[in-house]
């Protein structure tokens, strides 16, 4: 677990019934990864093979400790721009949150990138995501994706990941309209960020944030 400041349990985690005690938990993350693998042989020997990552992966926080939790796991992808009505992508987004942020705890955000050959072609997490999933008593997400805003980041939120973007490139012509639309942005991130990070952090005013900021313009 990802230190004391940030235990997994909070308004909208339950563990009272969780598979396995807290306390296991505790112990299991005072080990590091490679050594959980090695142990695995030993009582496990038929999962050598299987249940670990293979490909290359990116840690921005490695003075974090390790961190143990229950998955929770999706899918996605940027290359393909959604079809669906904006109404649409917002009820999904908040039945995702309402997904990652309720059950037993802590939770790890496991993310599979299928951009194919593209993968990363979008960060999802950053600065906002990052606050809003510990919030919703996630202690760190895994994804083979991309992820931004490594300053920004939420305190001891840990992660892992496929790569770390982006760079960018500024066309002239539209270089002038960049400072207006860049504070447009910091003002549609305020309201939700201002409810992650508060102490009185629920499901219910994330909605109501999401739908400030959605008004914003």
């Amino acid at each position: 677990m990802a230190g004391p400041q940030n235990s997994g349990e909070n308004a909208v985690t339950n563990s009272a019934n969780a598979p396995l005690p807290a306390a296991l938990l505790e112990t299991l993350a005072r080990h590091d990864t490679p050594t959980i693998c090695n142990a695995l042989e030993i009582v496990a020997p038929e999962r050598r093979l299987i249940g670990y990552t293979t490909k290359p992966l990116v840690c921005p926080f490695p003075d974090l400790p390790p961190i143990v939790g229950y998955a929770r796991t999706v899918t996605i992808r940027s290359v393909v721009a959604s079809g669906l009505a904006a109404a649409e992508q917002q009820a999904r987004r908040l039945a995702y949150y309402e997904y990652v942020g309720t059950g037993q705890g802590p939770r790890i955000t496991v993310i599979q990138d299928i951009d194919g050959a593209e993968v990363g072609y979008g960060a999802f997490w950053g600065e906002v995501q990052s606050a809003v999933h510990k919030a919703l008593g996630c202690v760190g997400v895994i994804t083979d994706g991309s992820i931004r805003d490594i300053p920004q980041w939420a305190p001891g939120f840990q992660a892992l990941a496929g790569s770390i973007g982006p760079a960018v490139v500024i066309p002239f012509d539209v270089a002038a309209k960049l400072p207006d639309a860049a504070e447009l942005c910091g003002r549609r991130e305020t309201p939700i960020l201002e409810i992650a990070r508060g102490p009185s952090f629920t499901l219910e005013k994330l909605k109501e944030a999401l739908a400030r900021s959605a008004e914003i313009h």
